[in-house]
């Protein structure tokens, strides 16, 4: 869909293809006399364009029963290009930007003043609508232009990219079904509903409107599929002198043209003062009061289309775009002009890189092009009755015809069936119902949506056994051997993302079908990943902590944060002196006290005090037990006192038989990480002790503990004196260092499922 990274296109808002893949920028000119001739060439070329779209976006909005205030639209769509287009010039973070008023804005506002037109052909009012429509235009500027200027001075602009992709869809897609309509009505000069649409086909409407029709066929061919940024106006004044060859032809002169409809009548914007002419008191604001929906979905559409465009632009360019940046500017431009009863405008994705593309490499460009638009409102009047209807609702037409085709034909292979019939539920809602229903149920279905994709999101992150994913706590060989047979006791969950209703549901009905197939004795759920819960998840825990106090299962709760630990201490998960739930400050921590309550059920804790031979037996040859004993010498440690520091030389390694020790790795001067803890039976220090190297960590007494110390010099003895002893003791090592290694592969397989 290459069409939609076309400079001269107005209605790009999907990020297709061609803009998604990286773009060369262009070369910028060399000489100073070169670059401003650039500059001012693509301002000039800009400024055509956005004149000529601002132009058909006014006999938009003022079409049908409103034809006869055109001159009134034309003022007010020129005064937003020229004073939007300059302050986004100054103010945007592209330094080619060029905006205006854009073809979402103006059919949200085609909306809203075709609903005052309509109260007033309904009889309920006789006086006063154009001072209406002219504070309708006002106010949906000004409002909308606050908001945007709030929300990025806030810097929630980032918000904006939550709203789902097939939504925003839906919107531009109904945004391109009310261009097209208003396309028609303004080659025909007649508003065409849903029920005349047949009509069109009729003689008297067929010759207005085929000509515009074929013109916008022909730019939508040519603009998906050429990429040069000439194209359109190329277009535009080709088309402007065919059709007055065609006049010439037929010998019709401009009068016959304006009575048969193809031309505008005289008229003048010059001397047009709004404030001044009006007065508030023929205001009918009750009107206005009825569109403030259309007033909240004018700033909810402008809001993602500022992020759609600016988007756009970033990836074509490969330039950094600051959202805020763009909203607060926009908003700011947008305030200015509602004063003085401009439209809505902002950065236009195609003008800009026409911009760009053309060589307006600095913000004079962007100047140039709201100047232009400026004199063109000053003097330009003589010249608006000679543009050819066919000309401005053919780019209308096209506009819409091009957002349809890109939503309802392209996407239909980038999109999910289910995101596809989406936005055309959007869309017929728009078309049917207008854009306040679309945008309340697409808002409802945006919520639903999430919600549900969200609850598909698995909440267990890891599932394993603690056989699997043992604590940092070194064991001996006995008391690995029980921990082994409890193989399935204890059960560990690391949860993760939002749990709300939907995915603390499928953790309770998991946690049930785990107990019924097997029932574990120990349940451990880490919350080191989860964000928060909500109230219905709180209760989906109580049922949990329910369901283990039936079966006479503990659950131990681990990295609870303060906001889910207060969740669920006021639902009554956890209690005061709790026996069945416990908190602890990690999972390590939790899976030890899992491990000490599996080994003290199997009265292992016997082995605590055992002299060192009875510890080592298991697993070193008997026979040479009596012989080490006399290469070790007994060290004791009180509590907090330190075997030896990470960094310092390694010179020994000990036996532990009896007491606790912990090593700890430095990681700053202020914060210390537990990585293992060691008990009876266990070694530390052996593998500096091989190495030769430095202490890696640093290992503390827990509580008092006897050792055993083994150094670098009696091993060396060891091995001259006596081989066979010192053959049994590096096998006794081998078989430790693979033990671990071994477990050490198995959290690895659990943590890469």
């Amino acid at each position: 869909m290459s069409h939609s990274s076309t400079p001269a296109q107005d209605p790009p808002r999907r990020l297709p293809s061609s803009i998604r893949h990286k773009k060369t920028p262009v070369p910028e000119p060399e000489g100073k006399v070169n670059v401003l001739l650039s500059v001012v060439f693509a301002g000039l070329l800009s400024g055509l364009v956005t004149t000529t779209y601002s132009l058909s976006y006014a006999v938009f909005v003022f079409s049908g029963p409103l034809s006869g205030y055109l001159s009134f639209g034309i003022q007010s769509a020129l005064l937003s290009a020229m004073l939007v287009a300059l302050l986004v010039a100054l103010g945007s973070s592209f330094s080619f930007s060029i905006a205006g008023p854009d073809s979402n804005s103006s059919a949200i506002l085609a909306l809203i003043t075709g609903s005052i037109v309509t109260a007033y052909q309904s009889g309920q009012h006789t006086e006063g609508l154009l001072p209406t429509i002219w504070m309708a235009i006002v106010l949906s500027s000004l409002v909308t232009g606050l908001f945007l200027f709030l929300l990025g001075r806030m810097r929630l602009g980032r918000l904006i990219r939550f709203i789902p992709y097939p939504v925003v869809g839906g919107f531009l897609a109904g945004t391109g079904w009310l261009i097209t309509k208003g396309a028609f009505s303004v080659m025909t000069g007649r508003t065409v509903p849903l029920r005349d649409l047949p009509k069109l086909i009729e003689s008297e409407w067929l010759y207005l409107w085929l000509p515009g029709f074929i013109f916008a066929i022909v730019l939508f061919i040519s603009l998906r599929k050429f990429q040069h940024y000439l194209i359109m106006p190329a277009l535009l004044v080709s088309a402007a002198l065919l059709f007055y060859l065609g006049l010439w032809l037929t010998e019709t002169t401009v009068t016959e043209a304006q009575e048969q409809g193809w031309l505008f009548a005289s008229f003048s914007t010059t001397q047009f003062h709004p404030w001044k002419a009006f007065s508030l008191s023929q205001t009918h604001w009750w009107l206005l009061l009825e569109q403030s929906t259309n007033l909240m979905a004018m700033m909810a559409v402008v809001s993602i289309t500022i992020l759609l465009n600016a988007t756009g632009i970033e990836l074509a360019t490969m330039t950094d775009a600051e959202l805020d940046r763009e909203l607060v500017s926009a908003g700011a431009a947008n305030v200015l002009t509602g004063f003085f009863g401009g439209m809505i405008g902002y950065i236009s994705i195609s003008r800009s890189l026409l911009n760009q593309k053309a060589g307006g490499i600095s913000r004079l460009s962007g100047v140039i092009a709201a100047l232009f638009c400026g004199l063109f409102l000053l003097f330009g009047a003589p010249l608006l009755v000679y543009l050819p209807k066919p000309i401005l609702g053919g780019l209308l037409l096209y506009l819409g015809l091009a957002l349809l085709a890109e939503w309802l034909l392209d996407a239909f292979a980038e999109l999910s069936a289910f995101d596809y019939m989406l936005v055309w539920l959007i869309l017929l809602l728009v078309a049917f119902w207008g854009f306040l229903p679309a945008v309340s149920l697409g808002t409802v279905i945006a919520c639903l949506l999430f919600a549900f994709n969200y609850s598909r999101v698995e909440v267990v992150k890891y599932v394993f056994f603690a056989t699997e994913h043992s604590s940092n706590v070194s064991r001996n060989f006995r008391e690995k051997e029980v921990l082994e047979s409890s193989a399935h006791d204890i059960y560990v969950l690391c949860l993760q993302g939002y749990i709300f209703f939907g995915t603390a549901n499928s953790l309770f009905e998991r946690i049930r079908k785990r107990i019924e197939d097997q029932m574990p004795k120990l349940l451990v759920m880490d919350f080191r990943l989860v964000s928060g819960l909500d109230s219905s998840a709180a209760l989906s825990f109580l049922k949990i902590r329910q369901l283990a106090e039936q079966h006479s299962i503990r659950l131990i709760l681990t990295h609870l944060p303060s906001e889910v630990h207060h969740q669920l201490k006021v639902t009554g998960c956890l209690l005061e002196d709790d026996k069945i739930c416990r908190v602890f400050a990690d999972l390590d921590r939790g899976i030890e006290h899992c491990e000490n309550v599996l080994l003290k059920r199997e009265d292992v804790t016997i082995l605590q005090s055992r002299p060192l031979q009875d510890l080592l037996a298991a697993h070193f040859p008997p026979e040479y037990l009596p012989k080490l004993e006399e290469y070790l010498t007994q060290v004791r440690l009180t509590f907090g006192e330190t075997l030896f520091e990470q960094g310092s030389a390694s010179e020994a390694m000990y036996f532990v038989e009896t007491g606790q020790l912990s090593v700890h790795i430095e990681l700053s001067e202020t914060r210390k990480k537990r990585l293992t803890t060691m008990g009876p039976g266990t070694v530390v220090g052996e593998m500096g002790c091989y190495l030769e190297r430095p202490r890696s960590a640093s290992v503390l007494a827990d509580i008092p503990t006897t050792l055993y110390k083994l150094d670098r010099k009696s091993l060396d003895e060891m091995q001259d004196k006596d081989p066979a002893l010192a053959s049994a003791l590096h096998q006794y090592i081998v078989r430790l260092l693979s033990d671990r290694l071994t477990r050490s592969n198995q959290e690895l397989r659990v943590l890469l499922r």
